[in-house]
């Protein structure tokens, strides 16, 4: 079902009803297909058609398309499918929104239940070590250890829905460094579903690489994340 956007609608007061929409975020981070995402401002055309600013990207038409922003402090998500460029419009990525909720957490891409180790850095400045319980191309589900939890003194949570934060994984004998955004949480302290962020090619090519290893399904896990 396409959604038509409307401006916000007052109530009375100072309250105001705003549907989420991405063209009034300053940044959105958008996806393909669940992969990872990718930092990137959306600009409006006519009704449920939008412009993403990342020229640079070659998306088929009929790609699914995943938008989380913030809006009025509250997480915000799309969905939409790239289109043609339309008649008379400058060239660029086109998208038509489908469907879009506020306060809600997603899930996306292919996962494999594979445990290796990782290290987080929250926006703390603090390292978190822990494991994957499963890993994709687009992202990972982290338990961090029981030890990391304890050390964390603060009165703040580990983790906030749509920050960003990094990663280190130990993958095999090489470390894939990747950017992320806070995409939900488990029922366990320290369970943090994680989306990577504006990655490199070299970054995606090691990790793709060692998810079609067979013998990464094996990775030890070691009982302390090894020195950089």
């Amino acid at each position: 079902m396409t959604t038509t956007y409307q401006e916000p609608v007052p109530l009375g007061g100072d309250v105001v009803q705003e549907e989420p929409m991405p063209w009034n975020a300053d940044k959105v981070y958008v996806s393909f297909r669940g992969g990872p995402a990718y930092t990137s401002q959306v600009s409006r055309h006519t009704d449920d058609l939008a412009r993403i600013g990342r020229s640079a990207l070659r998306v088929p038409v009929g790609t699914p398309v995943q938008m989380q922003w913030t809006q009025n402090r509250r997480g915000s998500f799309a969905e939409a499918v790239v289109v043609a460029v339309p008649e008379g419009e400058q060239p660029g990525l086109y998208v038509r929104i489908e469907r879009s909720k506020a306060g809600v957490e997603r899930r996306g891409s292919v996962r494999t239940d594979l445990r290796v180790p990782a290290e987080i850095t929250n926006v703390s400045g603090r390292p978190l070590w822990g494991h994957t319980k499963d890993l994709s191309l687009g992202g990972a589900r982290i338990l961090v250890a029981v030890e990391a939890i304890a050390k964390h003194t603060s009165d703040d949570p580990l983790f906030v829905f749509g920050e960003q934060v990094s990663i280190d994984l130990i993958l095999g004998e090489r470390v894939a460094r990747l950017g992320c955004l806070v995409a939900g949480s488990g029922t366990e302290p320290g369970d943090v579903r994680l989306q990577f962020l504006d990655p490199s090619g070299s970054a995606l090519g090691l990790l793709f690489g060692f998810l079609h290893r067979p013998a990464a399904a094996t990775a030890d896990i070691p009982t302390s994340f090894p020195a950089a």
